[in-house]
């Protein structure tokens, strides 16, 4: 069988093909999205709503048309050109309504119809000089709530477009790029917040959790996960955050500063040299 190669710098969105399967298309434009579809998951197989699909972070879709036995069998059917945007391409689609919103290096982002490959619009931040980033100028994806569409930025801001035109709707500042820090992981949506990671523990920088409103960019709380000097306590393994009661046991983690939060079993440990903090949606404190 003949394989096909595809060029590092396009990005050939096989997720199209499962769009289209299941009839939805681009004038269906989404009314909003919520904390409930979010949590929801793969509830609607039209849709993938955050960076892993759904909060058990296993990125199984439950769609059925590829199968082991056909998988061999696929071919391409459109390839999106970046426009010679170099790096790497490290997000997940959010798919929705036959759209697909991604990330890319340097802080680009696109929306892109799922069944013919066509660009709806894109979006280019304007980086300064100076940045430090350790790992390359990547970005992990998008988070969705209601009608807007919220990535980190290479010089650690959060920022909210809008889904229908990828323009900005706020702009608001996570932490100071000039002492190290930046953002690469995609948002989480929990309980009508946004949480947001940081970058920059590679310059001994303090790392922190924030949540912010999604209406407004307003930060709600922040949780520094590495104390200062003078509160100095075990530095946390695990960062549990709140969750309910039908479903107790479950959080998120966030293995390291560059990987997204997922969602584990929470099992009790031995006592190792590290803490575990529970942290409650809407107040940022020791639990």
């Amino acid at each position: 069988m003949k394989r096909l190669t595809i060029p590092r710098v396009a990005v050939a969105l096989a997720v199209a093909a499962a769009a289209a399967a299941v009839g939805v298309t681009l004038q269906a434009q989404s009314a909003g999205t919520t904390t409930a579809d979010v949590q929801a998951g793969f509830a609607n197989p039209a849709k993938w709503l955050s960076v892993h699909g759904d909060y058990t972070g296993q990125r199984h879709s439950p769609l059925t048309q590829i199968t082991p036995a056909n998988a061999a069998q696929l071919t391409p059917v459109w390839t999106f050109q970046t426009g010679g945007v170099q790096g790497q391409f490290e997000a997940t689609p959010i798919v929705i309504d036959g759209v697909l919103y991604y990330t890319g290096p340097q802080n680009h982002a696109w929306a892109v119809d799922a069944k013919t490959g066509k660009e709806v619009w894109h979006y280019q931040r304007t980086l300064v000089a100076g940045l430090k980033v350790c790992c390359g100028p990547v970005n992990r994806g998008f988070a969705v709530y209601g009608d807007k569409l919220y990535m980190t930025t290479l010089d650690s801001h959060l920022l909210a477009l809008d889904m229908k035109t990828g323009k900005v709707v706020w702009d608001v500042e996570v932490a100071d790029f000039k002492l190290g820090y930046a953002s690469t992981p995609a948002p989480l949506v929990v309980k009508d917040k946004l949480i947001v990671g940081i970058a920059g523990g590679e310059y001994a920088n303090r790392g922190f959790l924030d949540a912010y409103e999604p209406a407004t960019g307003k930060r709600v709380w922040r949780f520094w996960t590495v104390p200062a000097h003078r509160h100095f306590r075990p530095r946390p393994q695990h960062v549990v955050l709140g969750h309910g009661q039908s479903e107790p046991g479950l959080g998120w983690r966030q293995p390291s500063r560059r990987q997204p939060l997922r969602r584990v079993a929470h099992r009790p440990r031995p006592r190792q040299g590290h803490a575990e903090v529970a942290l409650p949606v809407h107040a940022a404190r020791y639990a």
